[in-house]
């Protein structure tokens, strides 16, 4: 996990090992954004210029945010980020993610349980399955390639796998 960590420092957080010292509060593009109509769509905007550019485009930002770089966006977070949220917040869920997916932009919308379970890519990938008594249930995540996806089994009732088992 530290390794993990490591990595993503270079390219979120301040750009350590280009000798960067100024924090910086985040990616600009990075986070949840709320929709007119009540919905949620999320960005995924690291340092990426192309996807930044994708952005703005796709929201109609300002000209002077397109142009900056991803260490310009670090010092004007504040403004990337307000400038984001502000434009999203005129567009229903759906205009923005047709907006934004045209233009090139890492953008995916944020389901509620019942959005997530009805996700056609989720069904067809085995994530999401009809349990037997008729609800969706999450399958495990992982692909292994001597262990093809199963169902899960029904969900017991509470401890109802507790026979023989007191807690001390």
């Amino acid at each position: 996990m530290a390794d993990v960590v490591a990595s993503w420092s270079g390219t979120s957080s301040g750009n350590a090992l280009r000798g960067r010292t100024q924090v910086a509060g985040g990616s600009a593009g990075y986070g949840v954004f709320a929709c007119a109509d009540g919905g949620w769509i999320t960005l995924a905007v690291i340092s990426e210029d192309h996807f930044w550019q994708a952005v703005c485009d796709g929201l109609d930002l300002a000209p002077d945010l397109r142009g900056l770089g991803h260490l310009e966006r670090l010092d004007r977070f504040a403004d990337c980020q307000r400038a984001i949220t502000d434009a999203v917040a005129q567009l229903t869920r759906a205009d923005a993610l047709e907006r934004l997916t045209r233009a090139g932009a890492p953008v995916a919308p944020v389901y509620d349980p019942a959005e997530m379970a009805a996700d056609e890519q989720f069904r067809a990938r085995g994530v999401v399955f009809d349990a037997g008594d008729g609800t969706a249930r999450l399958g495990f995540p992982a692909r292994l390639s001597e262990h093809p996806v199963r169902e899960p089994g029904a969900t017991p009732a509470v401890d109802g796998d507790a026979d023989g088992w007191s807690q001390a």
